[in-house]
C-alpha cells in the first residue's frame, strides 16, 4: 500500500502556489461535498485565504440545503440530490441520520420533480417538441404530455422547493442551478 503524505489543509494553503492550490482546492471541495471531510474542517481556512484568484467554491454550509430538503414534501431523495448536484447515497445518508422524514407528495405516476423541471427547461430554452424531449430523456411521450398539461400546477410546487432547497427567495424557473451558491 502506498503511503501518502498528510497535509493539513492550513499547510496546503501556506504553501502550494495559487495554481496548484486552486486543483487542490477543487479536490477537497469534492471530497467535502461527497461526505468525507466535517463542514468546518473544509470551510474556516478556505474563507481565511486572501487569494483574490480562489474560486470561492464553498460559499457556506451546504448541509443546511440537504436539511432544507429534508422538509420538502414534493421532493423526493432522488430530486434532491439532482438539484443539489450531489450523489444520491449522501442525501439519504443525511437524511437518515435527521430522522422520519415527511411523506413525499406524488406528482403523479412516474413522474417527479427532476424529470418535470428537465422537461420545462428543454422546452422553454430548446423549443424542443415532446416526441424530442421524450427522446432525449429516454421517457415514454406520455410523461411529458402529461408534465406538460399539468405545469400550472407543478411549475409553482418546484419553484417553491428551489426556492427553499438553495435559500434563494426570487427564483423564478423551475430549473436547477447550474452554479450552486449555498446561502
Amino acid at each position: 500500500m502506498k503511503k501518502m503524505a498528510t497535509l493539513t489543509l492550513d499547510e496546503l494553503l501556506k504553501t502550494e502556489p495559487v495554481v496548484e492550490m486552486q486543483r487542490h482546492i477543487t479536490k477537497i471541495v469534492e471530497c467535502f461535498v461527497r461526505g468525507f471531510f466535517e463542514y468546518t474542517s473544509v470551510y474556516r481556512p478556505l474563507t481565511q485565504t486572501n487569494l483574490a484568484e480562489l474560486p470561492n467554491p464553498v460559499v457556506s454550509d451546504p448541509i443546511s440545503a440537504l436539511r432544507r430538503g429534508f422538509y420538502l414534501e414534493t421532493f423526493t431523495v432522488a430530486d434532491v440530490a439532482y438539484f443539489l448536484n450531489i450523489p444520491e447515497e449522501l442525501v439519504r445518508r443525511n437524511f437518515e441520520e435527521l430522522g422520519t422524514r415527511p411523506k413525499t407528495k406524488a406528482l403523479g405516476g412516474r413522474l417527479n420533480c427532476r424529470l418535470a423541471s428537465q422537461i420545462y427547461q428543454i422546452r422553454d430554452e430548446y423549443g424542443k417538441e415532446r416526441h424530442e424531449i421524450a427522446g432525449l430523456l429516454k421517457v415514454d411521450v406520455k410523461i411529458v404530455n402529461e408534465a406538460i398539461l399539468k405545469r400550472r400546477v407543478i411549475e409553482p410546487k418546484i419553484i417553491d422547493g428551489l426556492r427553499i432547497l438553495y435559500g434563494i427567495p426570487n427564483l423564478d424557473k423551475p430549473y436547477k442551478l447550474t452554479n450552486i451558491q449555498f446561502t
